[in-house]
């Protein structure tokens, strides 16, 4: 299986997870019935899709604990380190960042005022020499332990081989600040629901509840009230993005003079880190 292979592989199960309005099918296991690779798929499906689906209307998107995002020198580059830890992400699926991981802040922002200018633009914070970037991260699918199978004719004169695990492991990546989507709900995918005519009656007249529940309560009542239903409206391209939680932004000097653009030479001694600017999952305190 090629890298494009591996990535078509996480963008299926992207889409997959995506569907929260499809019902859910398990195999139906009786004796004599012959079991193909696609019983095993839906058997595994079917867990997979029940843990994710409960974690994304029951427990929300955000860090859980860890994930703390901080600066390092190393031989001259501006490193930015992120702590293990874990989350859940805005399709309810699993965050584990089991050991540091590191993303080269200066080389990710001359690569890109390289090849895509428009980019650091985007990041720019109004008139002023500075940028903002955010560090995202999501669940990714990666396939992993080559394992012998059967060859297709084509390929008799090697030895045919696949991945015989799909690994549950975590994307980061740089992007601008306002490309960050962030939700207004409690679910990653799905916007606030919105008050029908007459539910403000309900919020001004809220005995013996408080306002703030019978609100809740009924923009909870609201959320598919549109003709959507179940599904987010999401597009199975934008998944990746959506998926993401923010772990943190980054606001570095930039500068955007004419003749004059790129990084300061002392660009590392203006970098501001927000770890608390992300969202987490409530806990009991």
């Amino acid at each position: 299986m090629s890298r494009e292979q591996s990535r078509q592989l996480d963008r299926d199960l992207l889409e997959r997870d995506g569907r929260l309005g499809e019902q859910l099918r398990r195999v139906n296991h009786s004796f004599g019935v012959m079991i193909g690779v696609d019983a095993s798929r839906d058997e595994q499906g079917y867990h997979q899709r029940r843990l994710t689906r409960h974690q994304y209307w029951l427990q929300g998107f955000g860090t859980v604990a860890g994930m703390r995002v901080q600066e390092r020198l190393s031989e001259g580059r501006l490193i930015l380190d992120v702590a293990p830890g874990f989350g859940l992400d805005c399709l309810g699926r699993e965050v584990l960042v089991n050991e540091r991981h590191c993303l080269d802040l200066r080389q990710w922002i001359e690569q890109t005022e390289a090849d895509h200018p428009e980019v650091i633009d985007e990041a720019r914070v109004g008139a002023a020499n500075r940028i903002v970037l955010a560090v995202l991260a999501r669940s990714e699918a990666c396939a992993v332990d080559l394992t012998p199978t059967v060859g297709a004719m084509v390929n008799q004169g090697t030895d045919a081989v696949t991945h015989g695990r799909v690994k549950d492991s975590a994307a980061l990546r740089l992007a601008p600040f306002a490309e960050h989507v962030a939700s207004d709900s409690r679910w990653g995918l799905h916007a606030q629901p919105a008050l029908l005519p007459g539910d403000q009656d309900a919020i001004d007249n809220p005995a013996p509840l408080t306002a703030a529940v019978v609100e809740s309560r009924l923009r909870r009542l609201n959320l598919f009230a549109g003709d959507d239903a179940l599904g987010t409206g999401v597009l199975a391209e934008e998944l990746g993005n959506r998926a993401e939680i923010l772990l943190a932004s980054v606001n570095v000097a930039f500068q955007f003079g004419a003749g004059n653009r790129g990084l300061p030479a002392n660009f590392a001694n203006t970098l501001a880190i927000d770890n608390l600017v992300r969202p987490f999952v409530p806990l009991p305190e």
